[in-house]
């Protein structure tokens, strides 16, 4: 699976189109059966057959994006390299399990084609393959959205609708009836399957994180924060949600924590340990809690607006500046100052509630 997230992850590629941005997962532009301009549902004679075919397109300088494409997704590389690389990818298990996964059974203005014969009678093919299909267009719809409310609607509506797919044994099932029923070799192997079914909801939400990360970049909290209340009402489809949520976070949570260290050691670096420096103490003491004032506490304010107030970053930002504050008030007893000592030690207790800091700042 390590060599499935390689391909895949955190590479989105960006489309301007009439002055919206469309993120893009590789996974879906430059999928191999898209390339090949064959449906999931191909077998690997198809696909040599296809790949033949392209080949001599190529060499004629022949090779271009249709209608069968889906354009919108942007133009298709089909250099002889490129058209290797797809064979390449569908005559190894876990990539082709996953292109299989993110392309479509029926491709949208493709000629319908007979549906494959499976043994087992049991499962409904048909209803399957569209139900997975019509999953799949919600997500190139989200690929599309803005990033107002409306937009982060449809991405949550998008990542339901395939939560619902990847979450129906019945479409496994059919992906490895596909994989006995087209001569692949060698087949994809449970465990290959396990681990595609696993990630399968973080893939498909790639473009939205990659945009939360970029509107971070921006310092665009409006946007951030749409995205991170959208994956947090998304908790319930699964734990990728919350790790996606502190993916996007990440740079601003790091940044923030590495402030409060930094004023916690520049006020530890500065005091001296005698009875003679207490004035001096004092001056340290007192420059580390303007910098507090003036920094840390309107950046928790920041991140925590953006944040969840009880998401688990959040309550690790609030920890993180309870113990800088507790710092400066312990060094505050270096200056004989025991009166603001207390009240800031009651400060941070305060700001700490609910994390593992609190019991720190009470030793």
């Amino acid at each position: 699976m390590q060599e499935v997230q390689s391909v895949w992850a955190c590479r989105v590629s960006r489309l301007v189109r009439t002055g919206n941005v469309m993120f893009v997962s590789d996974g879906v532009k430059t999928n191999s059966y898209r390339v090949l301009g064959l449906s999931a549902n191909a077998t690997m004679s198809e696909v040599h057959k296809a790949a033949a075919s392209m080949m001599r397109a190529a060499k004629l300088g022949q090779a271009r994006t249709t209608e069968t494409d889906i354009p919108a997704l942007g133009n298709v590389a089909r250099t002889e390299a490129d058209i290797r690389t797809a064979v390449g990818r569908l005559s190894n298990p876990a990539l082709r399990l996953r292109d299989r996964l993110f392309w479509f059974h029926q491709p949208p203005l493709v000629e319908k084609r007979a549906a494959p014969t499976f043994t087992t009678e049991a499962i409904p093919t048909e209803k399957i393959a569209r139900s997975h299909d019509d999953a799949l267009r919600c997500l190139l719809t989200a690929f599309e959205a803005t990033l107002d409310d409306a937009g982060v609607s449809v991405w949550s509506r998008a990542l339901r609708a395939w939560h619902q797919t990847v979450s129906d044994d019945d479409y496994w099932s059919l992906s490895l009836n596909l994989e006995e029923q087209g001569s692949f070799e060698p087949v994809a192997l449970l465990s290959d399957l396990d681990d595609l079914r696993d990630d399968a909801l973080r893939l498909a939400a790639d473009g939205l994180i990659v945009a939360g990360r970029e509107a971070l970049t921006r310092n665009d909290a409006s946007t951030v924060r749409r995205i991170l209340v959208t994956l947090e009402n998304l908790g319930d489809t699964g734990r990728w949600a919350a790790a996606a949520q502190e993916d996007i976070a990440f740079p601003a949570v790091e940044r923030f924590r590495e402030l409060c260290k930094a004023v916690r050691e520049e006020c530890v670096s500065k005091i001296v340990r005698d009875q003679d420096s207490t004035e001096h103490n004092k001056n340290v003491c007192e420059a580390s809690l303007k910098r507090f004032q003036d920094e840390i506490n309107p950046s928790l304010n920041k991140l925590i607006g953006l944040l969840s107030p009880e998401s688990e970053e959040a309550r690790r930002a609030r920890e993180d500046a309870a113990l800088s504050l507790s710092g400066i008030a312990t060094n505050y007893t270096w200056a004989d100052d025991f009166i603001t000592s207390e009240k800031l030690h009651e400060e941070a207790l305060e700001l700490a509630q609910n994390t593992s800091g609190a019991f720190r700042i009470e030793e």
